[in-house]
């Protein structure tokens, strides 16, 4: 994390004080934009490879049970035949009654856009063929991911 400057990496902990990485850390928003960095130059940051590109690759392919979903990022490959979904509402749901095949985030947003999804609607979007990253914060519960990339994207008319 200091290769990214990340000093604000506080991850949730268990009963015996070991981090939980998988349920979430705090990073401003600048801390969010660099992970983005990272992301958009596969694993290289400033000149640096700090992560493997093929390890990012792995990271950035779906699986049979979820093609829209990586080693913790989503995809919005299935973008032009997709169902978009609302995924803060779909992980509300009993995970037995959840159709995760057929989705995306945004039906407008590239297919090659990247999402990392974090709690109370904290958002990293990289879209490499823009060349963007977008970082929203925020808890606004009525946040919507298609109707916030359309805005930025101006595809709202």
């Amino acid at each position: 994390s200091n290769r990214l400057g990340l000093h604000r990496l506080n991850y949730k902990k268990d009963s015996r004080g070991n981090p939980l990485p998988a349920t979430g850390f705090e990073l401003t928003a600048r801390e969010w934009a660099r992970l983005g960095e990272l992301v958009l130059g596969n694993g290289n940051y400033h000149g640096r490879q700090i992560v493997p590109a093929a390890l990012l690759r792995e990271a950035f392919a779906g699986s049979q049970p979820n093609p829209s979903y990586g080693l913790t990022f989503w995809l919005n490959q299935q973008a032009a035949t997709a169902r978009e979904a609302d995924m803060e509402r779909m992980l509300d749901l009993p995970w037995q009654s959840v159709q995760w095949t057929g989705v995306c985030i945004c039906n407008d947003a590239p297919a090659d856009m990247l999402v990392a999804l974090g709690s109370g609607y904290q958002r990293l979007f990289v879209i490499p063929s823009l060349k963007a990253i977008i970082v929203r914060q925020g808890s606004n519960a009525k946040f919507s991911d298609a109707h916030f990339l359309r805005l930025v994207l101006g595809r709202i008319q």
